[in-house]
């Protein structure tokens, strides 16, 4: 969903992580094309699955309801295009 409010295509390169990573930092071009920092790749492979459980329990009886990423996707993209001074330092 995340590709496409950014209007990029996801490639999918079926290469080990350590390879993919060395790739990105030695091979001229490779970063220029992915754009992204080879220590990145840790992050794109991991599994990782959101579950949005105990908010709802926590919210629950209240009236508010978790929207679908879907309907928000969109403002979160352009607030992060809008707000450039806000880097990664802002998730630690």
């Amino acid at each position: 969903m995340i590709a496409e409010a950014t209007e990029r295509t996801v490639i999918r390169i079926p290469l080990p992580k350590l390879v993919a990573k060395a790739m990105i930092e030695y091979v001229p071009g490779v970063y220029s094309l992915m754009k992204i920092p080879a220590a990145s790749v840790d992050y794109f492979v991991h599994p990782t699955h959101y579950t949005s459980f105990e908010t709802q329990t926590d919210l629950e009886g209240s009236g508010i309801v978790c929207p679908p990423f879907r309907s928000y996707v969109d403002r979160l993209v352009d607030f992060v295009r809008k707000h450039p001074e806000i880097g990664h330092e802002a998730m630690r």
